[in-house]
């Protein structure tokens, strides 16, 4: 099957588009016509003696006038369908010097039915076999990061080894092989868990967070692990766990820079990939009844100096959507976050911080769990002389209160302007289009064009983020954690 290159844009572009696209089916039809028939392709003087080829020639050079065109709108999103990937997506970028190639495998520990972290694991023996094929000045400027969701692979570096560069993602793919530098590896990665430790002081808050909000569904996962599910690690069930996710076509590519198309789809089409069915465990999906569930935990932890609080609430969406929607969804998220973050009127953040000094300071953040749930977290030092049950009343009141009579629509206007005014402002639209296209590609939905962001943006109303608002003041699993400095500190 030939791989075919289309431009998502908008419908202004659409003329430009089938240019593009027709240029580079072109000459993809006249190589697979040379390869598959076997014959040599004919002289240029012979071929043009011929009136439909001059036609046919003339009609290729207006294609790739207008497609040069297209390639040089820096940020647009172009999508190269592909037998192999799931998607391969290109953003031109002109001022780049670099290029940028990243791998998402659209699986993580959220896909592990092995030990904690295994999928992290496998991420560091992959990216063993990686670096033993890097030149020495590929090294600095290249990663690779396991969440629960995703497993990404990244390489930057200059455009003249852009073709050498791509190759190493064939290492992504290919089945992993024992060596001796592999058993080491789990002592680096119980090092990599030390570090985080000493990095965060809430880690194993947060991760116990999870565990209590999620109730034993994959997204309970450690991705690093536990001291204890490292030291089991097993080479055997690594490569089974690579052999089932590691699958091209449940891997997605997105490349960044100042290329040309051809060049990426001939580069594309040199890969020798590994071709492997995908078997990997399903999913223990997010679950929550019909009735409200208060968890409630206290520890303790010296790397605090005050009175902490994370309040976390899951509840169900009032109206499933569909995958189409996601990208709405994630925006309304976002305004709500800001909102709530802000010290507008109603605001989650005015009623505790500054209506009444409960907290001294306070992290809210929401997170779309698919199109079906919607968590909210919050993280508060509390005022010295402000109790747990000042908070969770303060706060539920204030969830209910927008439930009841919506945001103020003055503050809406405020929050929302001022969003569309910092995407009008994008000074780096490549930078800034890679940053929400790797977001929507992780979460498996087509990225955006930036015209496509600001008129979605545009088209968010108070009702959709009111719709939130009902949703987070209804029944859910509600988990309350407190910390305190001391085992001796009084609540």
């Amino acid at each position: 099957m030939l791989p075919t290159t289309r431009l998502v844009t908008s419908d202004s572009s659409n003329v430009l588009a089938r240019a593009i696209q027709f240029r580079i089916r072109i000459w993809l039809e006249l190589r697979h016509f040379q390869t598959t028939k076997k014959c040599e392709m004919p002289d240029m003087k012979h071929f043009l003696e011929q009136p439909s080829n001059c036609v046919l020639v003339l009609i290729k050079g207006i294609a790739i006038f207008w497609a040069s065109i297209v390639c040089a709108q820096d940020g647009s999103v172009i999508s190269i369908e592909s037998s192999d990937f799931k998607n391969i997506y290109y953003i031109p970028s002109s001022a780049a010097n670099d290029v940028e190639i990243s791998v998402i495998v659209h699986s993580g520990e959220a896909d592990n039915p092995f030990s904690e972290g295994l999928g992290h694991y496998v991420e560091h023996l992959v990216w063993l076999g990686i670096n033993s094929s890097f030149p020495e000045e590929f090294k600095e400027q290249s990663n690779a990061v396991t969440s629960v969701d995703s497993t990404k692979y990244m390489f930057q570096g200059n455009r003249n080894n852009f073709q050498q560069r791509l190759q190493l993602i064939e290492k992504v793919f290919e089945p992993l092989v024992f060596n001796e530098s592999m058993i080491e590896e789990k002592d680096i990665i119980l090092r990599e868990y030390e570090l985080t430790l000493d990095a965060s002081s809430l880690y194993e808050v947060m991760q116990e967070r999870k565990r209590l909000l999620y109730k034993g569904a994959s997204l309970s996962r450690s991705v690093i692990g536990t001291p204890e599910s490292i030291r089991t690690f097993e080479f055997e069930e690594a490569a089974n766990l690579h052999r089932s996710t590691h699958v091209v076509e449940n891997s997605s590519l997105l490349i960044v820079g100042d290329l040309d198309v051809n060049l990426i789809i001939g580069a594309l089409d040199a890969l020798e990939l590994s071709s492997v069915t995908r078997t990997s465990s399903p999913r223990i999906e997010v679950e929550i009844g019909n009735s409200s569930e208060l968890i409630t935990s206290q520890s303790h932890s010296e790397k605090i100096s005050s009175r902490l609080v994370v309040y976390s609430k899951l509840v169900s969406l009032l109206e499933r959507r569909s995958s189409d929607e996601v990208v709405s969804l994630l925006l309304v998220k976002d305004l709500l976050e800001k909102y709530h973050s802000s010290s507008l009127m109603g605001s989650v953040t005015r009623a505790l911080v500054f209506d009444e000094f409960i907290a001294s300071n306070l992290n809210i953040s929401f997170r779309l769990i698919g199109s079906e749930y919607l968590e909210m977290s919050i993280i508060a030092n509390l005022d010295k002389n402000a109790s747990v049950s000042e908070f969770v009343s303060r706060l539920e009141r204030s969830v209910q209160v927008l439930s009841d009579i919506g945001i103020p629509s003055r503050e809406f206007s405020r929050i929302k302007s001022r969003e569309l005014q910092r995407l009008n402002n994008t000074k780096n639209l490549p930078r800034f289009v890679k940053s929400t296209a790797m977001a929507l590609i992780e979460s498996s939905v087509q990225p955006l064009q930036y015209e496509e962001i600001l008129d979605v943006t545009k088209s968010i109303t108070n009702s959709d983020l009111n719709e939130f608002s009902v949703a987070l003041s209804g029944e859910g699993r509600v988990v309350i954690q407190i910390i305190n400095h001391t085992p001796e500190s009084k609540i």
